[in-house]
């Protein structure tokens, strides 16, 4: 298959709605800002997370929920799940007279889920 005469479209995966306490890690996020985010859920009372991560992601969540367990000074239950997700992308047809192609691949993904310990 040819793929010079298309442009790639990647998609972003569809996952179920959050909630307030669901963290979405990916490449953007700053361990900073993330960690910022969960220090004012568990401040606001909350008492579980949850961290999601797909693919090259998956180091840096890891990473979070270590760096948040020692904050809280092994405070903290830490339970970690692995699955693989199926992802879709698309390659639009940059020459008329030409069929949109779909792809499918599967991904990597971690979810954590972050208990804080009732004192």
């Amino acid at each position: 298959m040819n793929l010079s005469n298309y442009n790639f479209v990647k998609r972003v995966p569809v996952h179920p709605k959050s909630n307030k306490n669901d963290i979405y890690v990916c490449s953007k996020n700053s361990i900073n800002s993330l960690m910022k985010r969960a220090i004012k859920l568990f401040d606001s009372g909350v008492f579980q997370i949850k961290i999601h991560a797909l693919g090259y992601s998956i180091n840096k969540a890891i990473e979070f929920a270590l760096l948040l367990q020692e904050k809280y000074l092994n405070n903290l239950e830490v339970s970690p799940t692995t699955s693989s997700e199926e992802l879709f992308d698309e390659y639009q047809p940059i020459e008329d007279g030409l069929e949109p192609i779909s792809q499918t691949r599967v991904n990597s993904s971690i979810h954590i889920l972050i208990t804080r310990k009732k004192d």
